[in-house]
């Protein structure tokens, strides 16, 4: 159910969305400067915390590139993922070390405290219960 307008989501509706969305993106939705300034922002906060080696969750990770960013510049083992199988292709040809999972940010089948960091850059605000997500991450 979408928090905002009470209205039933239908995931499969979604997924095909976002995969439809890959199509001649090349994996990016917004324009380099803006990708920049937050993958800036995302990498000087988390040098700050100072995690060594962590292991660490991108949710929504689309095709991965914020993802790659951020895992050159504080190391760590990262898992993507994301709602749409035709972005995790992607991101698997770009970062072909790394473990990609088609999953829903709301109902995640990992472990409860498996995690020392999770990422979830432009999600939260797309989900039909953020809270659901929330809750989710922080398990």
């Amino acid at each position: 159910m979408d928090w905002v307008t009470g209205m039933s989501v239908d995931k499969a509706q979604v997924r095909a969305f976002y995969d439809e969305s890959r199509e001649g993106s090349h994996g990016r939705h917004t324009d380099a400067f803006e990708q920049e300034g937050r993958r800036d922002v995302i990498v000087s906060l988390l040098k700050r915390i100072k995690l060594s080696n962590p292991k660490a969750l991108d949710i929504g990770c689309g095709a991965g590139w914020l993802m790659k960013e951020v895992a050159a510049a504080i190391g760590g083992d990262f898992i993507g993922t994301d709602i749409s199988p035709r972005s995790l292709q992607e991101a698997s040809v770009e970062s072909p070390q790394t473990s990609f999972i088609a999953m829903d940010a709301e109902a995640h089948a990992l472990k409860s405290e498996s995690l020392d960091l999770i990422v979830c850059s432009e999600v939260i605000e797309h989900l039909p219960s953020p809270q659901s997500a929330l809750a989710e991450m922080y398990r």
